[in-house]
């Protein structure tokens, strides 16, 4: 008895986390809302800067353009 109550609150909690899903892809290459809400947490998000010599230099910035700065 104590086996097929633990199976049926298995099962039961499986169906709770499948109803949860939204079944919405939240990939950026697709432009939903997924990219809406990276690029509001990207807005939001404090930049942080290290100075090089007189080079202030962004952290998580594209490489290119802190080495053609250097």
């Amino acid at each position: 008895m104590k086996k097929i109550l633990a199976i049926l609150l298995c099962l039961l909690m499986m169906l709770t986390f499948v109803a949860c899903d939204s079944g919405e892809d939240y990939d950026d290459d697709n432009g939903g809302t997924g990219a809406a809400t990276t690029k509001a947490t990207e807005s939001a998000a404090v930049k942080y800067y290290v100075n090089v010599g007189s080079v202030k230099v962004e952290l998580g910035a594209d490489a290119d353009a802190i080495i053609t700065a250097l």
